[in-house]
């Protein structure tokens, strides 16, 4: 009977370090799958976090991107304003000295032509 009783003794004491244990191993698993969980967690949000701040500075050097080259635009056009503006300005200024040099040439030759007109008026009268 007491070795009956002993083996029951044993078999019990078995059976609950293996209930034991295994309760022990499922609060170890579950602990290790919170923690799994949280590291992911915390992984992608900073994952997301440094995402949205390459999108920020993405946005930053678009617009810094766009706002130089707008000024360049705009530079381009004043610089090339500008230029023709000096070219027509140098334009009219050869072409009031052509004027200017054909009105001369035009009045000495009336002089000219006035001078040979008295002269032979004075001849025949």
């Amino acid at each position: 009977v007491e070795r009956t009783n002993f083996a029951a003794v044993t078999l019990i004491q078995s059976k609950w370090r293996c209930v034991s244990i295994t309760r022990a191993f499922q609060r170890s698993l579950r602990a290790a799958i919170i923690l799994q969980s949280w590291t992911r967690v915390h992984s992608a949000k900073n994952l997301l976090i440094h995402l949205r701040h390459e999108l920020l500075v993405w946005e930053v050097e678009r617009t810094n991107f766009a706002a130089v080259t707008l000024i360049q635009s705009k530079w381009r056009c004043v610089s090339i304003t500008r230029a023709f503006q000096r070219s027509l300005r140098a334009a009219i200024i050869l072409q009031s000295w052509t004027r200017v040099h054909s009105a001369k040439n035009l009045l000495i030759h009336l002089r000219h032509e006035l001078l040979v007109w008295e002269v032979e008026r004075t001849n025949f009268a």
